[in-house]
């Protein structure tokens, strides 16, 4: 199946789920991102999610939640070694996706205009731009010593296929409520797909901190 197709039955499955919606609310979204990548040779980086989203409630309880997100996923100091040269590289990265969540949700009212909800579903995003630079550490014999160290700028970290343009993974979110408009919640995504590339299982985790308000 094309991607054509892909997306016409996506529209298709989204009118259906418009036509059985008892109530369609829109809002915006914004927060902060702590991402890292699944290997322990790099440390957690804080980035941020900004953009709307869309409920659609079926009973007052079960709902559909799609966004539309600008959001950074930043790595850093990822270390790779050359025993040969003496040498190890630093690699970092601030990587900008339009990034569409869909989640599937329920709310539980447990008191007068306050409810609890918790939501997962997948998500796509797709690169548009960003930035990076590594540094190159040359040490002496048995890497004892440092001898010199020199950084350098990347270009877009997308051009030639040097982090991956496309990813898509699992999401959640659990938060709450409050007066049917103000919503603050916690969630974490977890990236299905190598952006580094072949064999590298190096997959974007990111923990995230939101609050939204809704129409």
């Amino acid at each position: 199946m094309n991607l054509k197709k892909h997306l016409f039955v996506c529209l298709l499955a989204f009118a259906a789920i418009c036509a059985n919606a008892q109530e369609i609310k829109y809002g915006v979204t914004a927060g902060v991102n702590i991402n890292t990548l699944t290997t322990n040779a790099n440390k957690e980086r804080t980035g941020f999610h900004v953009g709307f989203k869309t409920e659609i409630d079926f009973n007052k309880k079960l709902y559909v939640n799609a966004g539309l997100m600008l959001t950074s996923k930043p790595w850093g100091d990822l270390g790779i070694t050359t025993p040969a040269w003496n040498k190890t590289d630093f690699w970092n990265a601030t990587p900008y996706y339009l990034e569409i969540p869909v989640h599937v949700g329920y709310k539980l009212p447990v008191a007068k205009n306050v409810k609890i909800f918790a939501e997962a579903g997948p998500y796509m995003a797709i690169g548009l731009f960003g930035s990076g630079k590594y540094t190159e550490k040359q040490y002496d014999e048995g890497f004892k010593n440092l001898i010199e160290s020199k950084t350098h700028d990347l270009e877009d970290p997308f051009k030639h296929n040097y982090q991956k343009r496309f990813d898509w993974g699992l999401g959640g979110n659990i938060g709450v409520e409050l007066f049917n408009h103000y919503q603050l919640s916690v969630g974490y995504d977890w990236g299905l797909k190598e952006i580094l590339g072949k064999n590298t299982s190096m997959k974007n985790k990111t923990f995230m901190i939101s609050a939204s308000y809704l129409f």
